[in-house]
């Protein structure tokens, strides 16, 4: 790999432009919190649902929630996206 290859912004720059152009919908969740790893899966997930929001979304995300803007998404609480009574998101 050459240094311009390696560089951080060449590979921030592959990074977004792969993310951006994916037909497939991709996302970035983060915590307000950090969450223990100690604690018991359950309540791991519980706390998950609460503190965990949209960061990133492709423009395939944005659509699939029915919008045309990802930037519309950001900041959404995963609550919002994925239902915490759904034993699929809960697994997940």
């Amino acid at each position: 790999m050459s240094s311009r290859e390696s560089d951080p912004a060449t590979l921030d720059e592959r990074y977004r432009a792969l993310f951006e152009q994916s037909a497939e919908a991709l996302w970035c969740a983060e915590l307000d919190e950090p969450i223990l790893t100690s604690l018991p899966a359950d309540e791991q997930v519980k706390l998950m649902f609460e503190r965990g929001y949209l960061a990133d979304a492709n423009p395939a995300m944005a659509r699939m929630y029915g919008f045309e803007d990802p930037s519309l998404l950001a900041g959404a609480r995963l609550d919002q996206l994925l239902s915490p009574e759904d034993p699929h998101n809960v697994e997940y």
